[in-house]
């Protein structure tokens, strides 16, 4: 008590006293409710500021905690008060201090801000980002960090092994330094759909590699906004998945160099059942009608088969445009 807002008061002026006479009427309800949950068995805790004047500390931590007997049931209620005003404007002062922090160490910066204020909290926190730094540093996708500007703050390791720029020359150049290579149209979607619209872009990108090979990457880039909605940062992943199209286009081309093999000696094979079964090369017994029938017909459903699969080389390969139209069924 001497320490705090009572100081200097007796223990008959304490009893008297009422706690609500010093704090700010917006807390009012909250301990009321506090003491309902208290009377009811659980314990609760939050700050309170009290009203200029009216104790030593402007800011407190609270406690209610039942008393409970060996019955089990409530006869007190425990009220713990701590002062925090000056842990509350250390608080406030880091803050200040991480706002003029260049834009380069605000990621990290911004994490950091909050586990500061108790070192029980900056620990566990501490251990719980240094997981997530190994993971994003050691992750297989290629991650960057940009400012609203495109600015890259951060590049993992894998960013620097697939585009083949170091840190140094990633770090504070944008991502045109590696790309460059779509159309003017794509980029320009690109950036209304994640600077303007504010929303995720995902896509296929053409990149550069710092020697001058050409490769694609299977993009993601996600907009960062504050509480406000504003635009704050940047991440981008990519997965370079140039193999994979390498794959899918060998894949297509022999799909389609099958296919064309396999449909010249199908047609033959039906044009000749055709002239057995009309009858032009001889007469056929009907045993032999009846074979010769069901050869037509595998033939037929084979050269269909073969069609729908150069179709689907065609497809993917965008020789075929898809066009869909209504039509009156």
């Amino acid at each position: 008590v001497k320490e705090h807002f009572l100081e200097g008061k007796t223990k008959e002026e304490i009893k008297k006293w009422n706690y609500f006479d010093c704090i700010e009427e917006e807390y009012h309800e909250k301990i009321k409710d506090a003491m309902k949950m208290a009377l009811g068995g659980k314990k609760s805790s939050f700050e309170i500021r009290h009203i200029p004047g009216t104790s030593r500390g402007e800011w407190c931590m609270s406690s209610f905690e039942p008393v409970i007997d060996e019955k089990g049931e409530v006869r007190q209620v425990l009220f713990i008060s701590r002062d925090i005003t000056e842990s509350k404007k250390n608080r406030d002062e880091m803050e200040m201090h991480t706002k003029k922090i260049n834009d380069s160490q605000k990621a990290l910066v911004n994490l950091l801000g909050d586990i500061k204020m108790e070192k029980e909290k900056f620990e566990l926190l501490a251990i719980e980002l240094s997981k997530f730094q190994l993971a994003v540093e050691n992750a297989s996708e290629h991650i960057i960090i940009t400012d609203p500007d495109a600015k890259i703050l951060y590049a993992n390791k894998t960013a620097e092994r697939i585009t083949g720029y170091s840190r140094g020359e990633l770090i504070g150049n944008r991502p045109s330094l590696f790309g460059k290579q779509m159309s003017k149209e794509f980029y320009e979607k690109m950036w209304r759909i994640i600077k303007e619209e504010k929303r995720e872009f995902f896509g296929e990108i053409t990149n550069k590699r710092k020697g001058g090979e050409l490769y694609v990457v299977d993009a993601k880039i996600y907009p960062i906004l504050d509480k406000n909605s504003r635009l704050k940062f940047f991440v981008g992943i990519e997965r370079d998945i140039s193999e994979q199209k390498k794959l899918e286009d060998a894949r297509t081309n022999f799909i389609s160099v099958a296919s064309h093999q396999l449909r010249t000696p199908l047609t033959s094979i039906k044009w000749i059942a055709e002239l057995l079964l009309a009858g032009d090369i001889g007469a056929l017994q009907e045993k032999q009608k009846e074979y010769i029938g069901d050869l037509y017909a595998s033939s037929k459903r084979m050269i269909d088969l073969v069609n729908s699969l150069l179709n689907i080389a065609r497809i993917e390969s965008a020789e075929i445009k898809i066009k869909s139209e209504t039509v009156d069924l």
